[in-house]
């Protein structure tokens, strides 16, 4: 477990759990006073309350009340019969109260969080195009740059507006920023949202999103920080008491891919004519699916 701390409003680390109880041991640190993260932390908390923390500083806070309290005790009957008798004192150390602790998310509910996203993004990119009957253009196509680029600042504003995407909300995952905990600042969202189609996804091609997927996967598996998270400094927690919403994830999936296929097909004709000057055979088995579909 890796830790970090603020200390003259600059933030340190992160360095592991036995080199911050040696700070601590020698006086560098304050844990009551000192703030601390380490993943799964809902927010920077003093060093004291961190869950990581906690067993070795309550046990040193025991010994430290120990020693106290014999070093009081009177050593014979004179000192007893000179100590004035005093209501028993409160302990002014309490226990912290317990943390939140927000654990990452696995990488099969990233996966279906993200896929429910863009299903959603596409039935309304292919929703406007079909109200407003704009007419076919290969550039248009949910899967170019002109679909990636609406979808990336809609995933921006939602995560700095609240911290999750619609996808993400239904998987119980939330977003948030690794310096103070809140949501993503507009400037972190939006490098985060450019990093997961990059770094993520590998720019939906084939192979490259393959080999990005392997990657993300090991480092989830691990426990880490993925490659657009580093770099956006943010992490994605899952929020406690929230069961994932898998199978209406499915359902807005298929309800979406539905909506997209219906505006498409407007489309169709001008996209087998495009078909035919490279395969006219491709393009004639498109055209009886067409026609057996429009039958239908």
């Amino acid at each position: 477990m890796q830790i970090y701390w603020i200390e003259n409003k600059q933030k340190h680390g992160p360095i592991a759990v036995p080199d911050v109880i040696t700070r601590i041991q020698m006086g560098e640190l304050d844990p009551a006073t000192t703030l601390g993260w380490h993943t799964g932390c809902e927010k920077w908390v003093p060093l004291r309350e961190l869950p990581a923390l906690a067993d070795f500083l309550s046990e040193m806070r025991d010994k430290s009340k120990q020693q106290t309290e014999e070093a009081e005790e009177p050593k014979d009957e004179i000192d007893r019969l000179l100590t004035p008798s005093e209501p028993e004192k409160a302990s002014t150390q309490q226990m912290p109260s317990p943390v939140t602790v927000l654990l990452p998310p696995s990488f099969g509910n990233r996966i279906i969080a993200r896929l429910t996203d863009y299903a959603i993004y596409a039935a309304i990119f292919m929703g406007i195009c079909y109200l407003f009957k704009v007419s076919y253009n290969q550039y248009l196509l949910f899967s170019t740059p002109s679909f990636w680029f609406l979808s990336i600042l809609i995933e921006t504003y939602l995560l700095s507006k609240y911290g999750a995407t619609p996808g993400k909300r239904m998987m119980g995952i939330t977003v948030r920023a690794l310096q103070d905990g809140n949501k993503p600042s507009p400037r972190a969202a939006l490098s985060r949202s450019f990093g997961v189609f990059i770094l993520g996804m590998g720019c939906f091609i084939p192979i490259l999103a393959i080999i990005m997927l392997i990657i993300t996967s090991v480092m989830i598996n691990k426990g880490g920080l993925t490659l657009w998270e580093n770099r956006s400094r943010t992490i994605a927690l899952s929020v406690p008491g929230k069961a994932p919403a898998a199978f209406l994830c499915i359902v807005i999936i298929f309800i979406s891919m539905q909506i997209v296929g219906y505006c498409t097909l407007p489309w169709i004709p001008d996209l087998i004519n495009q078909v035919s000057q490279v395969s006219p055979e491709l393009a004639q088995k498109l055209k009886e699916l067409y026609m057996l579909y429009s039958v239908q």
